[in-house]
């Protein structure tokens, strides 16, 4: 028998029974983990790899429970993990079907956590860095410093 149901989160429903089961047994495993290898950042490396199974899986029952077990583990999110997330969104957002707009849900559940999870040391520049810098319209093409003074062509 199952551990848990499949079912899956969709635009209308929100919050299931399996994801506070899978909830309880991440924990669990986390714990023997961080207590039997404490250097080995299993948290950190698996919220890693549900991450970019998330983003990623072509079956979209395995990537929106990649995508809770992401946000069930809680690790900070970085710039670039924020920047995947929305470029994946962007993809997605307007295809249709139930669970294509389920996995928007899920990707949405999952920016809503990296907001929630952001402390109060957060730069927003570090962010806008890595979410704009392969933007071509953002680069100084007019020899311009962010300053205002032009580029001395001697130095």
């Amino acid at each position: 028998m199952p551990l848990w149901q499949y079912e899956d989160i969709t635009a209308k429903v929100w919050s299931l029974r399996s994801c506070q089961q899978m909830a309880t047994l991440l924990r669990h495993v986390l714990r023997v983990f961080r207590e039997s290898l404490p250097h080995a950042l299993v948290s950190e490396r698996w919220a890693q790899t549900a991450l970019q199974l998330g983003l990623s899986c072509p079956s979209r029952h395995y990537a929106g429970r990649s995508l809770q077990v992401f946000r069930l583990i809680g690790v900070a999110m970085t710039g670039r993990n924020v920047s995947d997330i929305l470029s994946r969104l962007v993809e997605t957002v307007a295809e249709q079907g139930e669970d294509m707009q389920g996995y928007v849900t899920e990707l949405l559940l999952t920016l809503e956590a990296a907001v929630d999870s952001l402390e109060s040391h957060f730069r927003p520049l570090d962010y806008m860095r890595d979410i704009f810098k392969s933007t071509p319209n953002l680069n100084n093409k007019d020899g311009q410093q962010p300053n205002g003074n032009a580029y001395n062509a001697g130095s």
